[in-house]
């Protein structure tokens, strides 16, 4: 599959989460560190600051969105899966936001869905 089309496409959706749907901040867990490498060329929406969660730790990332910045848009990043609610720092912030996954069948799913509705 063309990097391109799916950075096209996730470009899409992160758009139209925080502009069209207005979240603060959007959730992304890439376990399979698919967009690791492409995360910094992505074009986002304007305002959007990436916080990723394997160079900032979950507490810091906690206090940088409630406490210094709380007005700021975040898409916060992390190569993992989503961790467990007992050992999430991130739990409260997490339930009033919006979650977002872009790995490449949910990618291939989604173009199949606009081909034939």
């Amino acid at each position: 599959m063309n990097h391109d089309m799916d950075n096209t496409q996730t470009e899409n959706v992160l758009a139209r989460l925080f502009n069209e749907e207005d979240n603060r901040i959007v959730f992304w867990n890439d376990p399979e560190n698919e967009f690791t490498i492409t995360l910094p060329l992505l074009n986002l929406p304007e305002g959007v600051n990436i916080l990723r969660l394997d160079q900032v730790g979950a507490f810091e990332a906690k206090i940088r969105m409630e406490r210094e910045d709380p007005e700021r848009r975040y898409l916060v990043y992390a190569p993992s899966e989503e961790p467990d609610y007992e050992s999430d720092w991130l739990l409260d912030i997490r339930l009033y936001s919006r979650s977002f996954r872009a790995d490449r069948a949910s990618i291939f799913l989604d173009q199949l869905g606009r081909v034939h509705p």
